[in-house]
């Protein structure tokens, strides 16, 4: 199993190839995903999830760009939720893991 960590203890993903990266996914197929989840305001952006491209060079200097959004913590935390593989419960036990311990500190 993957573990991540960083910020509380899990080291969230700050775009969506990064998601699929960590997942073994299809970029496509989470890029499908958070259009799902996502309902921007203004078309694109949202609190935790922002449409952006990159560029890949093809043959002849020609470049194609490709689509990916820009994710935050809450947003990351929003998509694994919706994923039953491994990782994805891997990934959800750390999170509930960390809360709990931060829970107990709380209440001392």
């Amino acid at each position: 199993m993957k573990k991540i960590e960083n910020y509380w203890g899990i080291n969230f993903p700050k775009n969506s190839l990064e998601v699929a990266a960590l997942l073994n996914k299809n970029h496509k197929i989470i890029l499908k995903d958070i259009k799902k989840l996502h309902f921007p305001k203004n078309g694109l952006c949202d609190e935790n999830f922002c449409l952006s491209d990159y560029c890949i060079e093809k043959s002849n200097n020609k470049f194609v760009h490709k689509p990916f959004y820009e994710i935050s913590r809450n947003g990351f935390v929003l998509l694994i939720l919706t994923y039953t593989d491994p990782v994805s419960i891997s990934v959800k036990i750390q999170f509930v893991n960390e809360f709990c311990r931060l829970e107990k500190q709380l209440s001392k």
